[in-house]
């Protein structure tokens, strides 16, 4: 390979030890990038709302779970390693998210419309709000 391709490409190695893997559903956005350990899923300051998230472990045979405090519908059904929790195409707000896992800790803090950073949750403990209207605009995820 030309030494040129390397140009703007990502070059560190992949995580050889468990790892968590995410994506955010934005407003006016969509699908975002994959995120990885620890990194921003979302946006901050431009008031855009988290959609949907799906969540998976990687490089662990751990199971992993999800649920969301949708606007309107309540707390979703319990989400495994993977699957989609939230809304596409439906214009709703993620208000709130809980996270466990069966053999790691997991944390979490979300960016909440109007109020900024959360601070760290771990396993199943409620990140954002309920009953308040707001939305969860970004968030991260790691292991611990």
């Amino acid at each position: 390979m030309n030494p040129l391709d390397y140009l703007g490409k990502d070059l560190s190695p992949a995580p050889t030890g468990p790892s968590v893997v995410y994506q955010a559903h934005i407003e006016n956005i969509g699908w975002q990038s994959v995120k990885l350990n620890g990194q921003i899923a979302g946006t901050t300051c431009q008031g855009l709302r988290l959609e949907a998230l799906t969540v998976r472990l990687e490089n662990t045979i751990a199971q992993l779970k999800i649920e969301a405090h949708v606007q309107d519908y309540g707390w979703t059904a319990v989400r495994n390693n993977g699957e989609v929790v939230g809304t596409i195409g439906l214009n709703k707000r993620v208000e709130a998210i809980r996270l466990w896992s069966d053999k790691h800790k997991i944390m979490y803090r979300t960016h909440l419309q109007e109020i900024g950073w959360s601070n760290w949750k771990t396993n199943g403990e409620v990140s954002g709000t309920v009953g308040q209207n707001r939305a969860i605009e970004a968030i991260e995820i790691k292991l611990s």
